[in-house]
């Protein structure tokens, strides 16, 4: 397992004009990138590109299909398709290949069945998104131990986001 924080090793984009600085000259660089813009384009993505050259992994909810169009011809990056809070989780399951899973976006039942099998849906699992709060209820179903130990010896990202308050 890989651990990414946010503002870390981990950045959320939403929109160019609040581009970050890119990590001085030594720094880590951000290992994943999530694009939340309203409406991408190419020339957008060519600008974050630019920006964060030796980014190689993005997350994406939105607009998969201009994705898949735009990053089919870079083999050097690749991206995942994270849910959003309002999708059904199976069918969410059923229709992509390159998953990263919110878990915050789920509902409290869906979070429930995907720990029950965790270690199996793990294998279909990429990436793991999650606020501490989450984390806390993840450990109040499994065990803090349980889950530890079966993350330790998976081979996906796991990202813990900054929590926020919505409007």
């Amino acid at each position: 397992m890989r651990v990414a924080e946010e503002g870390v090793n981990y950045l959320v984009i939403r929109e160019l004009d609040n581009l970050p600085i890119k990590p001085a000259e030594g720094e880590a660089k951000f290992h994943l990138l999530r694009l939340d813009l309203n409406d991408p384009t190419p020339d957008k993505l060519d600008q974050i590109f630019g920006l964060y050259p030796d980014t190689k992994r993005f997350i994406v909810s939105d607009y998969i299909r201009f994705y898949n169009n735009h990053f089919k011809n870079r083999r050097d990056k690749k991206f995942y398709v994270q849910n959003r809070r309002d999708d059904n989780v199976f069918v969410f399951f059923k229709k992509n290949n390159k998953i990263a899973v919110n878990l915050d976006n789920l509902r409290d039942t869906e979070l429930k069945l995907l720990v029950q099998d965790f270690i199996v849906v793990l294998q279909y699992i990429e990436v793991l998104v999650a606020t501490k709060r989450t984390w806390k209820k993840l450990y109040a179903i499994k065990g803090k131990h349980l889950i530890e130990e079966i993350l330790h010896s998976w081979k996906g990202n796991v990202i813990f986001e900054i929590e926020r308050t919505t409007p």
